[in-house]
């Protein structure tokens, strides 16, 4: 678990934090992509999602 999670409790709380309608859309935008073969697309989810988590862990974990 990284220090982001381990900081809110669980991957969990993060995906009920996100709400249903949000928590869809991102299943619908995963799900099109995969169905198209869409690498970048799904790369790009994927990577935005990582650098997301960086950030917050350095918040939690200072510089």
């Amino acid at each position: 678990m990284t220090d982001a999670l381990r900081a809110t409790g669980s991957q969990q709380v993060e995906l009920a934090n996100l709400g249903d309608e949000k928590l869809h859309e991102l299943a619908r935008r995963y799900v099109s992509a995969w169905e198209r073969g869409d690498v970048d697309a799904i790369l790009a989810m994927l990577t935005d999602d990582a650098v997301l988590d960086a950030a917050a862990a350095s918040v939690v974990r200072g510089p």
